[in-house]
């Protein structure tokens, strides 16, 4: 959807794709799920160019290899590919201060 904003042409995309988890493991606090800590897909899941996790609450956007080199072959700008999608450990600052 474009969003014009002081002569500048913007998007706005919501991606409604959920990729298939494989393998998901959370650590526990009190009987709560506070981190997680692993996060796997089925290859079913990652064919989508872009997928969201339903396990991080679809927070962070998933893409696959053919996506990253899309961006990359086009020279598109302002993307940033992170490797490391799973969020900061709470358990580690709970366990610090007990």
């Amino acid at each position: 959807m474009p969003v014009d904003i002081e002569d500048q042409t913007y998007y706005i995309f919501n991606c409604v794709v959920y990729g298939v988890e494989q393998s998901v493991r959370f650590d526990y606090y009190d009987g709560k799920p506070i981190d997680l800590v692993e996060l796997t897909f089925t290859q079913e899941a990652t064919e989508n160019l872009l997928f969201k996790s339903k396990s991080q609450n679809c927070v962070t956007l998933r893409r696959n290899e053919q996506f990253k080199n899309i961006v990359n072959d086009f020279g598109l700008k302002c993307v940033d590919f992170d490797e490391d999608l799973l969020l900061p450990s709470l358990s580690s600052m709970i366990k610090e201060e007990e």
